[in-house]
C-alpha cells in the first residue's frame, strides 16, 4: 500500500489527462511570472524574454515576412507587455507538455528528481545556446550578474517543480515507480 505524501495533500486536483498537465502548467507558470516580474522590486534583474529575442531575431534575419504575423501578437521589438506574457506562456506550457509526455513518464526516480532534472536541462539550454547566441555569454553573464542568474534558474525550477506537484499522473511507464 502506497503511503501518501504531503505533497498529495496540498496538490491541486489536476490530472490525469492533457486539461489537468495545462491547469498545472498554467499555474506553474503564473507563478514563475510573478517571480520574474518581482525580481527587479528585489533589485535583481534575472534577464528574462531571452527565447523571445532570439526568436524574434532569427524572424527579422531569416523570415521578414513573418513580422507582420508576430507583431499581431504583440512580438514586435522590442516586444508589449502582452506579447511578452502570451510568448511566455505559450512556450512554458510548451516546455511542461514535453516534460509531462517525455520525463514524467520515461525518466526515472521520484517526481522532485525528475522536475529537478528537467528544470535544470531548462536552465542549460537557454545558458548555453540561447543568451550566447544573443551576445549574452554563457548564462547572460555578460549582462546579468550571479544573483540574477540564480534567481533566474531558480523562478525556472519553481515553475516545473509546481506543474509537476499540482499534477496528478496516470500509471508511469518506468518500473522503478516513483511519485
Amino acid at each position: 500500500m502506497q503511503q501518501d505524501s504531503i505533497a498529495d495533500h496540498l496538490r491541486p486536483p489536476y490530472g490525469p489527462g492533457l486539461l489537468g498537465m495545462l491547469a498545472a502548467g498554467l499555474l506553474g507558470i503564473t507563478i514563475n511570472t510573478a517571480i520574474l516580474k518581482a525580481g527587479p522590486l528585489l533589485h535583481i534583474h534575472p534577464g528574462a524574454g531571452g527565447l523571445l529575442q532570439l526568436v524574434l531575431l532569427y524572424a527579422h534575419k531569416f523570415a521578414p515576412a513573418s513580422l507582420n504575423a508576430l507583431q499581431h501578437l504583440g512580438l514586435s521589438k522590442p516586444p508589449s507587455l502582452a506579447g511578452y506574457l502570451w510568448f511566455h506562456y505559450a512556450s512554458g506550457l510548451a516546455a511542461i507538455l514535453f516534460y509531462f509526455y517525455v520525463f514524467d513518464r520515461y525518466m526515472p526516480g521520484p517526481r522532485w528528481l525528475r522536475a529537478t532534472a528537467f528544470a535544470s536541462l531548462f536552465w542549460l539550454v537557454n545558458a548555453g545556446f540561447v543568451l550566447p547566441q544573443l551576445g549574452q555569454g554563457f548564462a547572460g553573464d555578460r549582462v546579468v550578474s550571479l544573483s540574477g542568474m540564480l534567481y533566474f534558474f531558480v523562478a525556472n525550477w519553481i515553475f516545473v517543480a509546481v506543474s509537476a506537484l499540482s499534477y496528478r499522473s496516470p500509471r508511469r511507464n518506468v518500473a522503478s515507480g516513483g511519485a
